[in-house]
């Protein structure tokens, strides 16, 4: 499993690499048309998915973590790319449902997988609203 990992993530770089592309997440946005977009959708897609499922392994030990790691580093680089990812995402499904049948077959075929990200990313925003409202609030008796 760590073998696929370690190939998804190296063809994530290839397709960077023939886009004329550093490997970072900060060049998703430089992604020229829809078909790029959605080849970048598609790898980053089955390198989460392979992530995933190794989050879900609980025998690995020491070594095989540092390899995994070591492949696509979480908070350097993994973390980026899933935000680069959400916001592509979010961009060619706002296309899909805007569009519907007259969007590009590409987009219309396209799968978005928010659910995979949705235990492992937490909105900032959401948490600071959360503070906001309540420390704005005025003090008063409460049921339970």
């Amino acid at each position: 499993m760590i073998d696929k990992y370690k190939d998804a993530v190296a063809a994530l770089g290839d397709f960077m690499q023939q886009h004329n592309l550093v490997n970072e997440p900060e060049e998703v946005y430089n992604l020229r048309g829809d078909a790029a977009k959605i080849a970048f959708v598609k790898n980053f897609k089955e390198v989460q998915r392979l992530k995933t499922q190794l989050d879900q392994y609980t025998d690995l030990d020491e070594e095989q973590q540092a390899a995994i790691e070591y492949i696509l580093p979480e908070e350097a680089f993994l973390l980026r790319f899933r935000s680069s990812y959400l916001e592509t995402a979010r961009e060619l499904r706002e296309i899909q449902q805007q569009e519907g049948e007259a969007a590009p077959d590409e987009i219309q075929q396209l799968d978005f997988e928010f659910v995979l990200f949705a235990s492992a990313v937490i909105d900032y925003d959401y948490i600071m609203n959360l503070i906001a409202d309540s420390t704005q609030r005025k003090p008063a008796k409460q049921k339970k």
